[in-house]
């Protein structure tokens, strides 16, 4: 009983200390949102989740449930960036120093973190069922509402995904090298990896098989190749979200689901998965507890590259070159031998790509490696207890501002310098989209750090960027489309800015606060 009421307990106090901040209710409101326009109007130009581009379910419950399962996949993203950093916390404050000391049971323990990030992930799936709720009465294609179908497939197929991401969010917040931006990089890498590698083409999943992917598509894409084989004549095919264009919206019935006793199976094994991980994670909590996590930090490569002294000269000049000058060091301190070698790659690609789309995944890569840079001088003095010092001086608010934003700037152009260069050269228009994407992502990223008090969201968000630039959406990829990209990010920068100046100051009383 002593064992139960411990963890009860921690799994209370970090679900208060979650919900006590103004960043996890805004989450569910933009969560409800989301989940809104997942139900447009049939007029509306998009559908989601559709069937050879243009047909898409009546808005009935069973359907709708079947959007919110998939949803889910990308819950897994946002809510990993959202719940992770709970153990990180305890390990930087020191907490787990005097709960080591205690007879607390390591399993105990983690467990309790890993209700805590449930906890809040199945918080995001009940507004989402809240949404589906409204949006199938207010669209009222189907005015019947019956939620045991609408739930059936939330339970069955999101419940399992988010609890793999809980589990993933206490494993990377113990591992050293994953507490930080490269682990929001290599989860990224992973859930992209997952329905690559797992998935298949509507004709090839098989019917009845048992064995789904962690996200549950192969179940989605099992019952459409059963349903509608027969009803669209055409090879089936499926897209998350589809423009319609001058093709007009087709609508099936979706009947309500009933899993084989076999998929229940698979599912459940789905979600036993996370509860022997969180096991077995158990044993390496007193290996990589503080003390010896600060340790094997200060030992590990670290490589700090001279930094100009006529620079530091120059910038001496003046108050505000001063403080540009104590940026940019501060920006680049710290940095591992193994980031300093990446860039390295990345640079020297960006010149000798033998064609400019080969360039223009050197330069994704490159804003990659820079999205800590970008996105951490938001928070700096949150982190360090340092702002009422920092923040004591006249006009200091602003300065830093600008400062921040400029060593953001220059750091950028100086990571993409090369391809500059060379576009400089070739085709002038790729150059300008570059400069033009440096500026947007400094001002957006010190924009996301700051209101949701917490770097992964402008990460996040670059790494989503870069991810849609790969497959193809000229957003960051600045050689398909450098007029658009660069007219863009140009129309886009002045709101950004404005956002910033305007909000700036009561976002660093927030964040100290």
């Amino acid at each position: 009983m002593q064992g139960l009421h411990t963890f009860l307990a921690i799994a209370a106090t970090d679900w208060r200390e979650r919900t006590r901040s103004q960043r996890f209710w805004l989450t569910l409101a933009a969560t409800a949102g989301l989940a809104w326009l997942c139900f447009p109007a049939a007029s509306a130009g998009y559908i989601v989740l559709g069937i050879n581009g243009h047909h898409r379910g009546l808005y009935s419950s069973a359907w709708i449930g079947m959007v919110l399962a998939m949803l889910s996949i990308w819950t897994s993203l946002a809510g990993f960036y959202l719940v992770r950093g709970s153990l990180a916390r305890d390990f930087d404050t020191r907490v787990w120093e005097l709960i080591e000391a205690t007879p607390l049971k390591r399993g105990t323990y983690l467990a309790a973190k890993w209700c805590g990030n449930f906890a809040v992930l199945l918080a995001i799936l009940a507004v989402q069922l809240l949404a589906g709720v409204g949006a199938q009465l207010w669209r009222a294609e189907d005015p019947v509402l019956h939620l045991g179908a609408m739930v059936a497939p939330v339970l069955l197929i999101g419940v399992p995904t988010i609890a793999m991401t809980a589990m993933f969010a206490l494993w990377f917040d113990l591992l050293p090298p994953l507490r930080r931006t490269l682990g929001n990089f290599a989860y990224f890498l992973l859930w992209v990896a997952i329905p690559i590698s797992m998935v298949r083409s509507f004709d090839t999943v098989p019917l009845h098989g048992w064995i789904s992917d962690p996200y549950g598509i192969t179940i989605f894409q099992q019952l459409v190749q059963e349903r509608l084989a027969t009803e669209l004549t055409q090879p089936l095919s499926g897209c998350g979200v589809c423009s319609l264009g001058t093709r007009a919206l087709g609508t099936f019935d979706w009947a309500p689901w009933s899993m084989p006793a076999l998929q229940m199976l698979g599912r459940a094994a789905w979600l036993a998965i996370p509860l022997l991980g969180v096991m077995l994670a158990a044993p390496l909590l007193d290996r990589f507890g503080a003390a010896r996590n600060r340790a094997a930090a200060a030992a590990a490569p670290r490589w700090a590259p001279g930094w100009p002294r006529a620079l530091s000269r120059v910038l001496a000049r003046t108050r505000a070159g001063v403080l540009l000058d104590a940026e940019l060091r501060l920006s680049l301190h710290g940095r591992s031998l193994w980031w300093w070698l990446a860039l390295a790659v990345a640079m020297v690609m960006q010149a000798v790509a033998a064609a400019p789309p080969h360039a223009s995944y050197a330069l994704l890569a490159t804003w990659v490696l820079m999205a800590q840079i970008a996105a951490t001088p938001a928070m700096r003095e949150a982190e360090s207890g340092a702002g009422p010092l920092v923040f004591s001086a006249p006009q200091a608010v602003r300065r830093i501002l600008v400062a921040r934003w400029l060593a953001a700037v220059l750091l950028l152009c100086a990571a993409t310098l090369p391809a500059q260069l060379r576009f400089a050269a070739e085709a002038p228009g790729i150059a300008l989209a570059t400069l033009a994407v440096n500026l947007s992502l400094a001002t957006w990223a010190l924009l996301l750090a700051a209101a949701s008090r917490t770097a992964r969201a402008a990460e996040l968000a670059i790494f989503v960027l870069a991810y849609l630039g790969m497959q193809g959406v000229p957003l960051l990829s600045v050689t398909l489309a450098p007029l658009w990209t660069f007219q863009l990010h140009l129309a886009l920068l002045p709101c950004a800015a404005i956002l910033v100046w305007l909000c700036w100051p009561r976002m660093v009383a927030r964040s100290l606060s």
